[in-house]
């Protein structure tokens, strides 16, 4: 990303296998706690953390798509 002549470096929070990552640390946590409300509020903190990664996805995708319209999934490449 270029804003003002400055480049923008992605963060951790710009990838999605870190909050995939993440929502797989917290599921395995949870496996192991015994009592049900903390498990519960683990689960869902594991649900939030893949509904991040999701938008992290789409928004690449997107940001992907927006630079190149025509090549929506690498499919710019000419077969031949």
């Amino acid at each position: 990303h270029m804003m003002s002549g400055v480049v923008a470096v992605p963060t951790t929070s710009d990838d999605p296998k870190y909050w995939h990552n993440r929502a797989k640390e917290v599921r395995s946590k949870a496996g192991v706690i015994v009592e049900p409300r903390i498990k519960s509020k683990m689960i869902k903190l594991a649900e939030s953390y893949q509904k991040i990664a999701q938008r992290t996805e789409d928004r690449l995708r997107l940001s992907v798509q927006s630079r190149n319209p025509h090549d929506l999934y690498g499919a710019d490449r000419h077969l031949s």
